[in-house]
């Protein structure tokens, strides 16, 4: 989990250093990528 929150922290921060503006994501995206990564297994 940490890894893939510092690989999207690299990415948006290459994004931001090249000038472009992340459009971020919807709430019913931010729920599903919950519901892939932090739901119990």
């Amino acid at each position: 989990r940490v890894d893939i929150l510092n690989k999207a922290a690299r990415i948006f921060l290459a994004c931001k250093s090249a000038g472009l503006a992340p459009e971020g994501l919807s709430d019913a995206q931010l729920d599903e990528l919950e519901r892939l990564f932090w739901s119990k297994k």
